[in-house]
């Protein structure tokens, strides 16, 4: 719920990346609580604000944790991040180091032939 919530959807997004960097198990945590539609959906997130940027960072880093550490069997993502990861990519008003996520991002779902013939 907090993450979709527009009031404290940063706060919840730093908290769930805080949480997904203490390691594995934590990222399996995020991926049993159903976090994936909410991170997938907050990929694409726009609302024309400059502090709006932090919110797709975020969520980046978040699925460059869960596409590590799970190496793409239960965190796979689904066609409609295939094509947020391909446009924060190209995006300019991101930083090089979030563009650079979307592109690891992209290579680890690549990775898995299943992933593939999915998007």
């Amino acid at each position: 719920q907090g993450l979709m919530h527009p009031a404290c959807r940063v706060q919840a997004m730093r908290l769930l990346a805080l949480f997904a960097d203490m390691g594995t198990w934590a990222v399996r945590w995020v991926l049993l609580v159903g976090a994936r539609p909410y991170l997938t959906k907050l990929l694409a997130h726009d609302d024309g604000q400059e502090s709006s940027l932090e919110v797709p960072g975020l969520a980046l880093m978040v699925w460059a944790k869960i596409l590590a550490a799970d190496a793409g069997r239960e965190g796979l993502p689904g066609k409609d991040s295939f094509k947020a990861f391909l446009k924060l990519l190209a995006s300019p008003r991101l930083s090089d180091f979030h563009r650079a996520l979307a592109a690891f991002c992209l290579a680890m779902a690549c990775r898995s032939k299943a992933a593939v013939k999915v998007g």
